[in-house]
């Protein structure tokens, strides 16, 4: 019931958003909750409802609805889930809220880029990726607390993508 209930909740927020606009804090934190559920199919529909609520709605707000979720490091379901939501809007963000907010983002996202959690790994990877095209340079000096393997493999993706999207 709780999948139905979800894919309900997705489709909502896919094709009538705005319905949404004045719950977004309460909704941001209840399909978050559900990334604890033991159940794959749970986490990935709540993963997708969330993809589709930033998507259309301020991706402004909701950065700052999110930023709270990330420092929660003791929940890493929670911060795993909010790293994947900000691979998926980052590129909305405009670059000076994106670059004021990186103090908050980056300390998490370098430690993350260590969990044993290869998923957690992949997606700060495409996090700060998609955080490059946005700010460009900007973005290097905030990831000194990488190594140079990290780095390496950031550079590698950036050059990737940068194919992929062409000129």
């Amino acid at each position: 019931i709780k999948h139905l209930y979800l894919q309900g909740v997705r489709a909502l927020l896919k094709y009538q958003p705005s319905y949404f606009a004045d719950f977004t804090e309460l909704t941001i934190e209840r399909l978050l909750q559900c990334s604890k559920d033991p159940s794959y199919e749970i986490v990935h529909t709540a993963e997708r409802a969330l993809e589709n609520l930033v998507t259309a709605l301020d991706p402004e707000r909701c950065l700052s609805i999110l930023l709270p979720y990330l420092r929660r490091s003791e929940e890493a379901e929670v911060v795993l889930s909010v790293v994947r939501t900000l691979q998926r809007f980052v590129s909305r963000v405009p670059s000076p809220t994106l670059l004021k907010s990186l103090p908050e983002i980056m300390p998490t996202l370098v430690g993350c880029f260590s969990s044993p959690n290869v998923d957690m790994r992949k997606s700060v990877v495409f996090a700060l990726v998609e955080a490059y095209f946005v700010l460009g340079d900007s973005l290097m000096p905030h990831l000194a607390g990488l190594n140079a393997a990290q780095l390496k493999l950031i550079t590698i993706y950036v050059e990737r993508q940068q194919k992929a999207r062409g000129p």
